[in-house]
């Protein structure tokens, strides 16, 4: 069940900020939409390992450092 709500925790996070940043533009055209940094750097690594573009030395590496 965990894995399921932690699988939407990334569209929701990217929703909201472009919710918030179109709302906070006030109808401005050509508004910037500022995604937060972790959530981007995540994804990114998550493509990146089921890509297989990670050694297993660095995926070890990161489970280490992460616990």
């Amino acid at each position: 069940m965990a894995g399921d709500d932690i699988c939407m925790l990334l569209p929701m996070v990217f929703t909201i900020a472009f919710v918030v940043s179109r709302r906070a533009a006030d109808g401005k055209s050509g508004a910037k939409v500022n995604l937060p940094l972790f959530p981007v750097g995540f994804a990114v690594l998550v493509a990146l390992n089921s890509a297989g573009l990670l050694s297993e030395v660095t995926t070890n590496l990161a489970n280490d450092v992460s616990r």
